[in-house]
């Protein structure tokens, strides 16, 4: 959640066409903690194990830690003009890799509307053009196909394996793209 040569500001709130993604806070702990006990949620993001209260409060306020820093942490996705949670979405440092990597997670009757792209488009648009990110790196299982797609969806490149990233583990990253190659990137043009 820390992204390099951050500074002090107030923490974005991001908008796409249909989804506002604010900055987690202490107050929405709990749902965040339904999220990602959500079984089919944990599945792929959790390996199944179950996240602890605990845990859930520590992400939340690790996240507002590196929003508070100028750096990019967790948003929550809502739908506009709707109240709760539907998702998140953002960065956290994973163990061993050492550099901030794009996650998300939606309820189930969410998937399948593309909720899950637009909001990880808007997030490293942002990392990328605003919190000076030099790269978004994302990981997917490779038996989470749906996952791939929205990978493959916001331009990443396969760049292998990360050691010591747990076995079927892809990672991919998404670069800056210069200005007038086509290089927004999709739905944020």
């Amino acid at each position: 959640m820390v992204a390099p040569g951050s500074s002090s500001k107030t923490p974005p709130v991001l908008e796409t066409a249909r989804l506002v993604l604010r900055p987690l806070a202490a107050g929405d702990a709990a749902d965040f903690h339904g999220l990602c006990n959500d079984r089919e949620v944990a599945r792929y993001l959790f390996d199944g194990e179950p996240v602890s209260m605990e845990t859930a409060r520590a992400l939340v306020g690790r996240s507002g830690r590196a929003f508070a820093g100028g750096s990019v942490g967790l948003f929550g996705i809502c739908r506009h003009n709707a109240d709760g949670l539907i998702g998140f979405c953002g960065f956290f440092v994973v163990e061993g890799v050492g550099e901030p990597e794009l996650t998300y997670g939606l309820l189930p009757p969410w998937w399948g509307h593309g909720f899950a792209s637009e909001a990880a488009s808007a997030v490293a648009r942002h990392a990328l053009e605003e919190a000076g990110f030099r790269r978004v790196l994302v990981a997917t299982d490779e038996a989470n196909t749906a996952s791939t797609r929205v990978v493959e969806r916001l331009g990443a490149k396969p760049i292998g394996k990360i050691v010591p990233a747990p076995p079927g583990v892809a990672y991919f990253e998404i670069k800056p793209r210069p200005w007038g190659s086509g290089g927004a990137l999709p739905g944020l043009a």
